[in-house]
């Protein structure tokens, strides 16, 4: 059955009402728990008739871009307007982002025929001192619109990374709402601890814990990364970016490189030091977590990571749009006994030639001082490649040619002294040196120039001896090697 299919109108006689800047799926949620139910065994008795309920058992798709008629089931049996409900749906509070550009369950991506496919199940992040002061206040505890942008890993009202993973197990397990107080809170579904207990906890996780001090390094790394994050989602919703990054940019300039940088972060290739660069942006203010590898063939990493390795794309890119000022403070300067610094320059001379020829080519959709920047880097490092192919094959070329016999030897000339050899009875020193450019002209002995040193002296010895043996007979005899 269809969800066109609707039932009689149902109406609920209790039903919390939605937030401005909430999840459908997360409202829903809200009203499935008063009712000891899960959100999607709700939305399936409110928007599908009979048995075929069953198969609604879950709340995937409903946040993107929900069907007209569910909408209107789930108002009415909310006793709310339509376009309030409707209004929360991301393709219509952000109609200019692309698909990729919301964060989705990566484990639930099946690619297939080269196309790429998103699952229909949001993985959104949260942040605990939210959830702490929702209980605080009275209200409801709910899930932000923004924790599920792929292009946010921090909650900006308290300027802290958000989370994805269970602080007390360390499990992403699935979120329960759970009645408390007249309100609701948000749990934990495999430890079943409420997650804004850890707001108060102590002690608290490097990751997540605020520096007392505003100067400290960490926390001016993740005010710089926050910012560039207000930039990117203002291009996503096409309004003008600031200059600081990449200079005066359009916003669909500024998505493009932002896209075409994280795909070059995260494209594979056996170069040194990791098999993908972005597993080489790891410090203390973006660990790291875990090396990348890639499961999926896709083009967008940002939409199926979580929020941790969202930031720490995030921070790379800043990090070779930025270099000196804050290249030191969103990674690394050593892996082992390899020392780099994050930059563009790097990141090209990192990836492989054809990467680079791809890069080249996207950078015409760039903002024109990063395009220009780019083509110098690349522009640089081909005079450099030319130049030691041009040493290289000079110095192969110096290998392919027959050995050098050296100098030639010097004819007698008037000033040199008279040759004793007569008067010992011996050849003069003529007659050795004709001796001496016959073997190293020898084809035997160019066959063998770059044989090991033992068997080229053998060969030197034996052609010694037959020229030798052939300066004694009373006529003249060529070497020919035989």
């Amino acid at each position: 059955m269809t969800v066109g299919s609707v039932m009689a109108p149902t109406v609920l006689p209790l039903a919390p009402r939605p937030m401005e800047d909430e999840l459908l799926s997360s409202w829903l949620s809200r009203v499935a728990c008063r009712y000891d139910l899960d959100g999607g065994a709700l939305r399936g008795l409110l928007t599908t008739p009979g048995g075929d309920a069953e198969g609604m058992a879950s709340l995937h798709g409903l946040d993107y871009r929900p069907a007209r008629e569910e909408i209107t089931a789930l108002a009415v049996a909310a006793r709310l307007p339509v376009e309030r409900l409707s209004a929360l749906a991301l393709a219509r509070a952000h109609p200019t982002w692309p698909r990729h550009w919301f964060a989705w369950d990566w484990g639930a991506l099946d690619p297939t025929n080269g196309t790429e496919r998103y699952a229909d199940a949001l993985a959104p992040g949260w942040c605990e001192l939210c959830l702490s002061e929702d209980r605080a206040t009275g209200r409801h505890a709910y899930l932000r619109r923004h924790w599920a942008h792929a292009a946010v890993g921090f909650c900006h009202r308290h300027r802290l990374p958000l989370r994805h993973l269970c602080p007390f197990c360390g499990t992403a397990s699935l979120l329960q709402f759970v009645p408390s107080d007249g309100g609701t809170r948000l749990y934990c579904g495999d430890c079943g601890r409420p997650l804004d207990e850890y707001a108060t906890a102590s002690p608290k996780d490097a990751a997540t814990a605020r520096p007392l001090d505003d100067d400290h390094p960490i926390h001016h790394a993740w005010d710089v990364v926050m910012a560039f994050e207000t930039d990117l989602c203002r291009a996503l919703d096409c309004r003008i970016p600031t200059s600081r990054w990449m200079g005066p940019s359009h916003p669909t300039a500024f998505i493009a490189a932002t896209e075409d940088l994280i795909v070059a972060l995260t494209v594979g290739q056996g170069g040194y030091p990791r098999h993908h660069a972005i597993n080489a942006f790891d410090s203390a203010a973006f660990p790291s977590p875990g090396r990348f590898r890639s499961n999926f063939d896709l083009q967008y990493w940002a939409c199926c990571v979580p929020p941790a390795r969202r930031r720490s794309l995030l921070a790379a890119v800043v990090a070779l749009l930025l270099e000196g000022e804050t290249g030191a403070l969103l990674s690394e300067t050593c892996i082992g006994s390899y020392r780099w610094v994050a930059s563009l320059d790097w990141l090209c001379r990192w990836v492989r030639d054809d990467q680079r020829a791809w890069l080249v080519v996207r950078s015409a959709r760039w903002p024109e001082l990063l395009r220009q920047r780019l083509e110098k880097i690349v522009g640089e490092a081909f005079v450099m490649q030319s130049a030691h192919r041009v040493r290289e094959a000079s110095v192969q070329r110096h290998k392919g040619k027959a050995p050098r016999t050296g100098k030639p030897f010097p004819e007698t000339t008037p000033e040199s002294p008279p040759s004793k050899s007569p008067a010992l009875g011996l050849p003069d020193a003529a007659h050795y040196r004709r001796l001496a450019e016959e073997i190293l002209a020898s084809p035997e002995w160019l066959a063998v120039c770059h044989a090991p040193l033992a068997v080229r002296r053998s060969t030197l010895h034996r052609l010694s001896e037959a020229a030798l043996a052939a300066s004694r007979t009373p006529r003249a005899v060529k070497i020919t090697g035989g």
